[in-house]
């Protein structure tokens, strides 16, 4: 059983949660560096897929690709539909 009165307990213990509270401000550091550094990236990497479940030619399939087609100049990422 610990005795949580004796002095020397009570050192290490709160030495203990010092050296958390020490640690927890660097590593939230190199988490938001991590996170700035992975959003720097130019996203998305690959051409995004405009899937169109109808068949090739269709009324529905020319408006899909239209619309993939302003949306890829909007976004300034290719856009590749795909029946």
């Amino acid at each position: 059983m610990i005795d949580w009165g004796s002095w020397y307990c009570r050192l290490t213990t709160a030495l203990v949660i010092a050296s958390l509270c020490a640690a927890a401000p660097a590593h939230a550091q190199t988490a938001t560096d991590r996170a700035t550094a992975a959003s720097s990236q130019a996203y998305p990497v690959k051409p995004i897929r405009l899937i169109l479940p109808f068949p090739a030619g269709a009324p529905s399939d020319m408006v899909g690709r239209a619309i993939g087609q302003k949306l890829s100049e909007q976004l300034g990422q290719n856009l590749v539909p795909e029946n």
